[in-house]
């Protein structure tokens, strides 16, 4: 399988994090699916990227042209893909991939998460989401999801658009 991994770039988080996203790439290439990511050297994305390399795994990154000239590409991954814009990046790596895993992040990351879930809603997305709320990262963003569906302001219940795993494992379980 082709997966998706959306998750923070910044390198100033908890070592907990990055021994996570790190668990996924490696469990991802022992499983012999590729990773589709945005091609970051640092953060999660990076420790992602790298321990799917080590494992043996293929890892595609997808890059802003000026990204890439900035200095954040992760220039040892087997393919990338550079793009325009942000936008661009997000459109291959969505319809590229037969999964979306959304590992925590920031603001970029809560883009891509919604971007996502608004076309899963619109039918133009058909694979799935598997927001991973490890450590109760994401606990609040549930909670407000399940607020917007309660007062009206989501057409589907958050269940048929996205699925919520606590763990890697979990959420590679939900992918079989």
């Amino acid at each position: 399988m082709n997966i998706c991994l959306f998750c923070a770039s910044s390198n100033n988080i908890a070592q907990r994090y990055k021994d996570m996203a790190a668990d996924f790439g490696r469990k991802l290439a022992q499983r012999g699916d590729k990773l589709f990511y945005g091609a970051g050297n640092e953060g999660l994305m990076y420790a992602a990227a790298q321990a799917s390399l080590d494992a043996g795994g293929y890892v595609v990154g997808v890059i802003p042209q000026f990204l890439s000239d900035a200095g954040y590409l992760h220039e040892g991954i087997q393919k990338i893909v550079a793009t325009e814009d942000m936008q661009q990046r997000k459109k291959y790596l969505m319809e590229n991939s037969d999964a979306i895993m959304v590992l925590p992040g920031g603001p970029g990351t809560m883009d891509e998460f919604f971007e996502a879930v608004v076309l899963k809603q619109l039918d133009k997305l058909h694979v799935p989401i598997i927001l991973v709320n490890a450590f109760g990262f994401y606990d609040e963003l549930l909670r407000m999801m399940d607020h917007m569906n309660k007062e009206g302001f989501m057409r589907f219940g958050s269940q048929e658009l996205y699925r919520v795993a606590h763990t890697i494992d979990q959420a590679l379980e939900m992918l079989s």
